[in-house]
């Protein structure tokens, strides 16, 4: 049986600025953060920040290094939608606002990531078309179409928006040395057992390290643990409380609340 443990996480609402042409960041639910300085996680378990108003596309290169950061890179379909997603949290989606998506192309057959990963020939990005070359992937028009623009082309009065990739190795470690952070912010542990034991007893375990069992309330909680618990049984911080009016069970979560994500309702 594993056990996994969950160090108790507070979601902060802040604010970070720095000079005029990064977006202001709020932390808000499912979303949490994943550095000190303004970074949060997206539903692909990416780490993002949104910065826009650049006066050249040499300036999102630089600001990202100094954010121990790349251009997010859009490698996959399911990238391209939580990349959407995520942006659309921010309220950008207007005619005036286009957004760098992490490539550069040399000419019709020759492109490449900012992060320097492969970029695959049958990449369904657009690249150079004629007379255009070298070009840079955007995504355009109310954010709803991806474009390879060249220089004469994306300077045409646009407010030039990109988003930073935290490094992996850059992301907040967790106080308890024996966890690890997972893309929805929390830190887990796993607790490998050669024999099986009830939900108290993991429980008690998870008190130990002052964690607890995991609790679920969003689908970035609950992709985690699915993945955490590798199609293997796993105790979850849920409780059944009986309801003698009703003659019915309750699964109330250890902090209380009522367990109502998916399944659990």
């Amino acid at each position: 049986m594993i056990g996994i443990t969950k160090l108790v996480f507070f979601i902060a609402f802040f604010k970070f600025i720095q000079s005029n042409y990064i977006q202001n960041t709020n932390i808000f639910p499912p979303y949490s953060e994943c550095s000190n300085d303004g970074f949060i996680y997206a539903e692909n378990f990416k780490c993002y920040k949104v910065f826009q108003r650049i006066q050249k596309l040499e300036d999102a290169v630089s600001i990202c290094e100094s954010h121990n950061s790349t251009v997010a890179s859009l490698h996959s379909f399911l990238d391209k939608y939580h990349f959407i997603n995520f942006l659309n949290k921010f309220n950008l989606r207007n005619e005036k606002i286009i957004i760098m998506s992490g490539y550069k192309c040399i000419d019709k057959h020759v492109c490449n990531w900012f992060d320097l990963s492969k970029f695959a020939s049958l990449s369904s990005f657009p690249k150079c078309g004629n007379n255009k070359s070298p070009c840079f992937g955007f995504l355009i028009n109310n954010l709803s179409t991806w474009a390879c623009l060249s220089e004469n082309e994306y300077y045409k009065g646009n407010n030039i928006g990109f988003v930073c990739e935290k490094n992996d190795n850059a992301l907040k470690e967790c106080k308890n040395s024996k966890y690890r952070r997972h893309g929805d912010g929390h830190c887990y542990r796993k607790i490998l057992e050669n024999q099986t034991f009830t939900s108290k007893v993991a429980q008690s375990l998870c008190e130990d390290d002052d964690a607890n069992l995991p609790i679920i309330k969003n689908d970035i909680e609950n992709m985690v643990i699915n993945e955490l618990s590798d199609n293997t049984g796993i105790h979850l911080g849920c409780v059944r409380t009986p309801n003698e009016e009703e003659k019915t069970c309750n699964c109330r979560w250890l902090d209380g609340s009522k367990a109502l994500h998916n399944d659990f309702e």
